[in-house]
């Protein structure tokens, strides 16, 4: 007779009942991998912490001294111990492994060609004013502590060294060695007397300036000859001499003097862009906006400018001469009407009259100016200048 054996399964709550007990036996094996993954995300989140507090106070340590700051009313940033170091330096790599202007012409220097024989002459430059990296500064901040809970694990601790470069360099006047923004920049920039390698264009640039001054009253200066008269003080001139030579609009002046535009090694680009541009707007501002009747000289382009500026300046000499005029003619009724004048008042009414009749005279030439401006000005469009 066979006999079965019948294997009964074994309830949860009998599994429960065999590993009654366990509980603290698996804690206090896992403890310490617990302990030490939690010191792990310790040293982590402070690793990561003082990283970017290094990273930020590097750039605070350089940006607090930049001029015109100089540091010492700022104090250290907070949260950053007065242990570690924070600072500046001048000796720090350079940003770029090469300047990136080197290449240009107006970095390395022009070629001049010899007319005669055809060979290229180099002029050296002051590679001092086109260092690209002059003025560089490093602000750095330094932390080193051992990490927290690992004192004896190597590595021993947080050593951190964070810099940032600055350029600190606007390359004013004054950091160039140059005496006022009106200095000449050629005789800096160049290292040679360029006028050794151009003889002929500098005896032409010399004989040049010796037809102006010798010939001051030449035709060709007459539009633009920044005359006195109109530097004199009100009312008889502005007070300056109005600069004809660039646009009245002030788009197309910008334009025109963006240097941007001229960053060209070939001059061919530059007069393409000029035509391209600037030429018909260049043309609206010499020749004017209208070609009919315009309503006044500011539509005349730079003919109409130069004559508006003379008529005022001449109408504004006849009103004050005048006014002096009225004014001495009052004087002398005042006098006159005194029953009494003293000494003083008869000396001074003696010498009325010459001063009316001298005042008188210098009207004459100045209205005649007037006459012949207002004529051109009709010429030019306008119907009263």
């Amino acid at each position: 007779m066979t006999t079965m054996k019948i294997n009964r399964p074994i309830s949860s709550s009998n599994r429960s009942r065999s590993r009654s007990g366990l509980a603290p036996l698996e804690l206090v094996l896992n403890l310490p991998l617990m302990m030490f993954v939690v010191g792990l995300m310790i040293v982590f989140t402070f690793g990561a912490v003082w990283k970017v507090k290094t990273v930020v106070n590097a750039r605070e340590s350089q940006w607090r001294v930049m001029r015109p700051r100089n540091g010492n009313t700022n104090d250290a940033p907070r949260g950053w111990r007065a242990t570690e170091k924070l600072g500046t330096k001048n000796d720090g790599p350079p940003v770029f492994a090469f300047d990136p202007i080197m290449d240009q012409t107006v970095a390395r220097g022009p070629m001049l060609v010899e007319t005669e024989s055809g060979n290229t002459i180099p002029i050296p430059v002051n590679d001092r004013v086109f260092d690209f990296q002059s003025g560089l500064r490093h602000g750095y901040a330094h932390f080193k502590e051992p990490l927290p809970m690992f004192t004896k694990v190597r590595p021993e601790g947080v050593d951190l060294l964070r810099e940032h470069p600055v350029i600190d360099n606007r390359w004013q006047y004054w950091s160039i060695g140059l005496g006022s923004n009106n200095q000449r920049r050629i005789p800096l920039l160049f290292l040679t007397e360029i006028e050794n390698h151009v003889p002929g264009e500098a005896s032409d640039y010399v004989q040049a300036a010796i037809d102006v001054l010798q010939s001051p009253d030449n035709e060709d200066l007459e539009t633009l000859d920044n005359d006195d008269e109109l530097k004199q003080p009100y009312p008889r001139g502005f007070g300056r001499a109005p600069d004809f030579h660039l646009p009245g609009n002030g788009g197309t002046r910008r334009d025109l003097t963006d240097w941007n535009r001229m960053a060209e090694n070939d001059p061919a680009i530059i007069r393409d862009k000029l035509a391209e541009e600037l030429l018909e707007r260049l043309v609206v501002e010499i020749r004017g906006t209208f070609k009919g009747t315009r309503r006044s000289l500011t539509d005349a382009g730079v003919p109409g400018k130069v004559t508006q500026a003379f008529l005022r300046m001449y109408r504004q000499q006849v009103a004050a001469r005048e006014a002096e005029i009225e004014a001495l003619r009052q004087r002398r009724i005042d006098i006159s009407t005194n029953a009494s004048p003293t000494a003083a008042e008869q000396e001074e009414l003696k010498g009325i009259g010459p001063k009316i009749t001298k005042l008188e005279t210098e009207q004459t030439p100045i209205r005649e100016k007037i006459r012949e401006l207002e004529v051109f000005g009709r010429r030019l469009g306008v119907k009263n200048p």
